[in-house]
């Protein structure tokens, strides 16, 4: 019998986009971790809270068919950039409402990367398509191959790129060389490919690193990281993954704000969000 799966997982339930008057709010829903990215102005109406995460799904897993061959991902079409105008997220001149998931990290494979095997990625998509996922958020770049399955399901990625945040960067000269050199070679080495949504040029800096360091330091360094991403390649999207204790930190520069949420109850992620459209006005 082939095994039974249910989805969405437990850790990761789906995430949705609402509207405000003036910039993208982006809502990222999870039991466990989540974020939100908002824009940089507009006000909030509470009226366009989203629905709650969606119900778990029984799919029964099945072996992957012939037909889902290197050769789907040659043929597939190419996905048209999505970017974040006024209130909402933009495929050309269609809006662009995201549903998403995360996606890993799983154990490190015979290459080191932290995916599974592309039949089983095939699969997976498979399933996330059949409920609507067109959006997936990694935390480790990932190999080409796996933005062309991507590609070949018409699921977008973000991306972010790892880097030790917790370490006193801004104050050796060594270190902070590395970081952006990780930052650089990351966007370089899947430069170009559509499949990609945005990259975090960075994820939850500790609170007591950005204290000690100076949150105007801290900003700075990730504005520089998004320029030296930006240059890289100019087409993807770009933020930074803060969090509640450095809600502070607002890169300018950013395409979005993103923060990782963790409440639980529904009326505390309400005035929650609504301070931070505050933040980001």
């Amino acid at each position: 019998k082939a095994p039974v799966t249910e989805w969405p997982p437990a850790e990761a339930t789906p995430f949705r986009t609402i509207g405000n008057e003036g910039r993208t709010i982006l809502v990222f829903f999870q039991k466990i971790s989540g974020g939100m990215a908002l824009g940089k102005k507009g006000r909030f109406h509470s009226a366009e809270l989203p629905k709650p995460p969606l119900p778990a799904y029984r799919l029964r897993r099945m072996s992957p068919t012939p037909a889902a061959s290197a050769d789907n991902t040659a043929s597939a079409p190419r996905l048209e950039r999505v970017r974040a105008r006024a209130k909402f997220f933009f495929e050309g001149d269609r809006k662009f409402f995201l549903k998403g998931v995360t996606y890993g990290p799983f154990r490190p494979n015979a290459d080191g990367d932290f995916l599974p095997t592309p039949e089983r990625a095939r699969e997976d998509f498979r399933l996330m398509r059949e409920l609507g996922v067109n959006l997936i958020r990694i935390y480790h770049v990932p190999p080409r191959w796996f933005l062309d399955i991507c590609r070949e399901h018409g699921i977008r990625v973000m991306i972010s790129i790892p880097w030790a945040e917790h370490v006193e960067f801004l104050n050796n000269r060594k270190i902070r060389k590395q970081i952006v050199r990780t930052i650089r070679e990351a966007v370089l080495k899947n430069k170009g490919h559509d499949a990609i949504f945005a990259y975090l040029v960075g994820n939850e800096i500790p609170s007591t690193m950005v204290r000690w360091l100076g949150a105007r330091r801290v900003t700075d360094f990730v504005e520089h990281l998004i320029n030296v991403a930006r240059d890289a390649d100019p087409e993807p999207m770009y933020s930074y993954a803060s969090y509640p204790p450095t809600e502070y930190l607002l890169p300018q520069n950013v395409d979005f704000y993103t923060f990782n949420v963790y409440l639980e109850r529904r009326i505390d992620f309400e005035r929650y969000l609504a301070r931070l459209q505050n933040l980001a006005e």
